[in-house]
């Protein structure tokens, strides 16, 4: 069975025929695991050992690659390092992301499966949650 079209625009992708570039470039370092002290970040290393106390099991990812910048086009590579965590239906992940400057936590997030993850303003809260 077929619906009409409703006039919302073309029914195939008439405007990018024939265009094969990439949406986004690929990433210069692909996510790959890492251990909690890789490239020697402190912030990094304080989060893993609180919620390793507090119960959590933890898996560290690396990757580079560019996040939208103005117009939403890609900035500059950066490094980041995400820290994934887990502990019965409870998960959570925050992401330490180089600046021009510094390296700050950009995602600070906690969910329970089958729930929508909770935005968490700063990595103080963030550790707060974790109990």
């Amino acid at each position: 069975m077929s619906y009409p079209p409703i006039g919302l625009g073309p029914a195939t992708s008439e405007f990018t025929e024939g265009v094969h570039a990439p949406l986004w470039p690929a990433p210069e370092i692909p996510g790959h695991e890492v251990p909690p002290d890789y490239l020697g970040k402190r912030a990094v290393i304080d989060l893993v050992s609180t919620a390793e106390g507090f119960g959590w099991k933890v898996k560290v990812t690396h990757a580079k690659g560019s996040l939208p910048s103005v117009g939403g086009k890609p900035g500059p590579a950066r490094d980041s390092l995400a820290v994934r965590l887990w502990r019965g239906d409870d998960r959570a992940v925050a992401v330490y992301c180089a600046g021009s400057k510094d390296w700050t936590w950009k995602v600070c997030r906690r969910w329970r499966l089958g729930n929508f993850p909770t935005n968490v303003q700063n990595i103080t809260t963030f550790e707060a949650m974790l109990l």
